[in-house]
């Protein structure tokens, strides 16, 4: 009997997690796609460079892992379950004695171990994500617009206090440009700068944006008759042309991307919903795979099966409760709506089980 168990526990934990991989891996790529047209439209919007675009893509599509990682287990095993009831496989295994309940606890340590990997990113490194891509989306928005030059066209910047003109860009890779003809006119200082060759690149943390300027000459007072303009060549001369001096203190004090420890350190109810919320990811997974059980035995036989799409409804409205909740006691300080999503689908879990149990007894 022992051996029974173990070979069955070792069949549907290899059939489900094997579906997992499959849909967490297709599941992965309709998420990677569409965070890649939003952060290309948001490119355009924040003033975005081309070598950060995949660093962000990356960063949000690690910041939905918790999501897409619970809703491929949930999917995974109605479908599994579902697929055994059609062909009759889990027909011997239900009369040996096997319920919803007990296939349910065969499944647990499979379940158990994506909860637990779902709890530690939502709890410590989904917050770390958040900080990281607030922090690019602030550094991009402060970036003025004569950081991005256009070729054989005069443009003036800082309120017409420089006038910037380069006959041809190459681009030499995601971060770097290359300048042809550069003509820099600092009106204030009457200062001109020309060079044949110039370079610009963004440093390695995406903070600063220099121009690097080659074999050119720089004139000083030319304008004024009284003295001889003062003319110096040089070979190789850096502009910074943007120094990033966005402050990281209101990104510190977003809840979102706190610490976990530090949201104990204070008591307001922004830092108590923030904990709550992260808290129920994983529980709210839980209670998910116990109802995908129950959803994968329903219209076996019919031409219409929905117990998959019944399993995503339910998932998508769990995890999209939690987050209106959390916004609600963000902004109304009850803490006790917290308790709202789970007692929902706890209660929807145990009517579906007195329900079968019910009719199991008929």
């Amino acid at each position: 009997m022992h051996l029974y168990k173990l070979k069955l526990y070792k069949f549907i934990n290899f059939q489900v997690l094997i579906h997992f991989l499959l849909i967490l891996f297709i599941t992965s790529l309709i998420i990677f796609g569409n965070q890649f047209f939003l952060v290309l439209n948001q490119s355009l919007r924040d003033g975005l460079f081309v070598s950060e675009l995949l660093p962000l893509l990356f960063l949000k599509f690690i910041r939905d892992t918790p999501f897409i990682l619970g809703l491929s287990l949930a999917i995974a095993i109605t479908y599994t379950l579902n697929k055994l009831y059609k062909t009759s496989e889990i027909i011997p295994i239900i009369n040996g004695g096997l319920n919803e309940l007990r296939i349910a606890k065969l499944i647990m340590p499979l379940v158990l171990i994506v909860v637990m990997l779902t709890g530690f990113l939502s709890i410590y490194y989904v917050p770390e994500i958040k900080f990281k891509i607030t922090e690019l989306k602030d550094i991009a928005k402060t970036r003025p617009d004569y950081i991005f030059f256009k070729e054989k066209n005069f443009q003036r910047f800082q309120n017409n206090k420089i006038t910037f003109y380069t006959s041809k860009i190459n681009e030499i890779s995601q971060s770097e440009q290359e300048l042809e003809n550069v003509f820099i006119f600092f009106h204030e200082d009457e200062k001109l700068i020309i060079s044949k060759i110039a370079h610009k690149f963004l440093t390695s943390d995406g903070k600063n944006i220099l121009l690097k300027l080659e074999n050119g000459s720089i004139y000083e007072s030319f304008t004024n008759i009284d003295n001889l303009p003062r003319i110096t060549n040089f070979k190789n001369y850096e502009l910074v042309l943007f120094s990033n001096s966005v402050t990281k203190k209101h990104i510190d004090n977003d809840v979102n991307s706190m610490k976990f420890l530090n949201l104990f350190k204070s008591d307001n109810f922004k830092n108590l919903a923030e904990i709550q919320y992260r808290t129920s990811i994983p529980v709210s997974l839980l209670v998910i795979s116990l109802i995908s059980v129950f959803f994968a035995k329903i219209n076996t036989r019919g031409r219409r099966n929905f117990s998959v799409g019944l399993s995503l409804i339910t998932y998508i409205l769990y995890y999209n409760m939690l987050m209106f909740v959390n916004t609600q006691i963000q902004s109304s300080g009850l803490i006790a709506l917290a308790l709202i999503p789970h007692a929902i689908f706890i209660c929807l879990l145990v009517i579906i089980f007195h329900f079968r149990n019910n009719l199991i007894l008929r």
